[in-house]
């Protein structure tokens, strides 16, 4: 995508929106976008599907606001994968590609993995029974000040803070964190990696470098209760390297040979060999 970098850096989330609908040639670019099933890094299908909570009966749409968590949203993406190892981390690879185009569209959105109605949500896009829903957001233009309970929200998840990336980024070992400051011509792509959007904001991704290689791996955060989300955050994290790598012209493709490196309790998903 055009602009990725910037649309990385501007991107927040929003859970209050104008009673504005959404034109009809970005409804159709955002319907091209979801449209079929995607295939992520790690081999699962993830099926995306609008849902328009109007086009359901009252009752049904009441719940699918996202138990008042949403307001005012009319159109959400639901996001689908096949029942798989790692299809969490798929997720959030493809949808947060679908998340920025909605933002380089003008449109907010917010990323929810537990707090709406899955139930609903599933019957409406007629879950299959080789899938699991993973996530859900909301899609729409937001409104230019934020309700009180939206702004409670954001500090309640955190969402306005961030780790330094000499607390998610290593070279060689992860005996030796680095800032952007040493981290060269990657500093852009690794600062669009430090700012992507997490559960609770954990941030529970860190990045090694080894030579030309990224290493991607998963450190669970005990404090947060939800920990398949921190596997979808992988996801996210390792679509905003590319994204941005890819716009900085350095080219790359993901492997999964774990390498030799001593990494304690943290799990190892995946490199960026470039």
């Amino acid at each position: 995508m055009k602009d990725a970098i910037q649309t990385i850096k501007d991107r927040a989330s929003w859970r209050t929106f104008k009673d504005i609908p959404i034109e009809p040639e970005k409804m159709d670019v955002l319907k091209r976008a979801v449209n079929g099933i995607k295939k992520g890094p790690f081999g699962a299908q993830v099926r995306m599907e609008l849902v328009d909570i109007e086009a359901v009966d009252a009752d049904k749409a009441v719940k699918l606001g996202t138990y008042g968590t949403i307001e005012g949203a009319k159109i959400f993406i639901a996001a689908a994968a096949e029942k798989k190892d790692k299809s969490l981390a798929d997720v959030g690879y493809i949808l947060e590609e679908v998340i920025l185009l909605c933002a380089s569209l003008g449109l907010g959105t917010c990323w929810m993995g537990v707090t709406y109605d899955k139930a609903g949500f599933s019957n409406a896009i007629a879950l299959k029974e080789n899938e699991d829903l993973i996530a859900v957001t909301p899609v729409g233009y937001a409104v230019e000040k934020r309700r009180m309970k939206d702004k409670a929200m954001r500090v309640f998840v955190k969402s306005d803070t961030r780790k330094p990336l000499n607390a998610i980024y290593f070279e060689g070992d992860f005996k030796h964190s680095k800032d952007n400051e040493s981290s060269g011509r990657f500093s852009q792509a690794l600062e669009c990696v430090r700012v992507a959007p997490s559960a609770s904001n954990q941030q529970p991704w860190r990045v090694l470098k080894e030579g030309n290689k990224f290493h991607f791996y998963l450190e669970f955060t005990s404090s947060y209760k939800f920990q398949f989300g921190q596997v979808i955050d992988i996801g996210i994290a390792m679509k905003h390297l590319e994204l941005a790598c890819n716009e900085l012209g350095i080219k790359g493709k993901w492997e999964f040979a774990e390498p030799a490196v001593e990494h304690g309790d943290k799990k190892y998903y995946s490199t960026y060999a470039c």
